[in-house]
């Protein structure tokens, strides 16, 4: 069980990356089809490809620290701040997409309070 918090945020942080890496692809895929549709389309699709790499670079710190028990804030904070922008994206337009992306925040939070817990043990 002492390792449990490190297991999830471990698979949490994968899955971001995987996540991240997908609409990074996307996002450029679709920055390069839709330049032609005009400004509003291509402002849109930049901030998606930056919320993107975010998504991306927190998997990877995420992936890295997932080991420190010390870290265990990382991993709260990230998650609440997470959870917060994905519920407003949920209340403005619900799919299952964001309900994905506000789950994952939520398991940060389960998964730091776990390595916190740990840490104290």
């Amino acid at each position: 069980m002492k390792d449990s918090g490190k297991v999830l945020l471990k698979v949490i942080s994968v899955i971001f990356i995987i996540f991240g890496v997908i609409a990074v692809i996307a996002s450029l895929i679709a920055l390069f089809t839709l330049s032609g549709l005009g400004t509003a389309w291509v402002v849109a699709t930049i901030i998606l490809l930056i919320s993107s790499l975010i998504e991306l670079i927190i998997g990877i710190i995420g992936y890295k620290k997932s080991a420190d028990p010390g870290e265990s804030n990382f991993f709260i904070v990230t998650g609440f701040v997470l959870g917060i922008l994905m519920l407003i994206s949920i209340v403005m337009s619900f799919s299952v997409w964001n309900l994905i992306g506000f789950i994952l925040p939520v398991l940060y939070i389960i998964g730091g309070y776990m390595l916190r817990s740990a840490q104290n043990e």
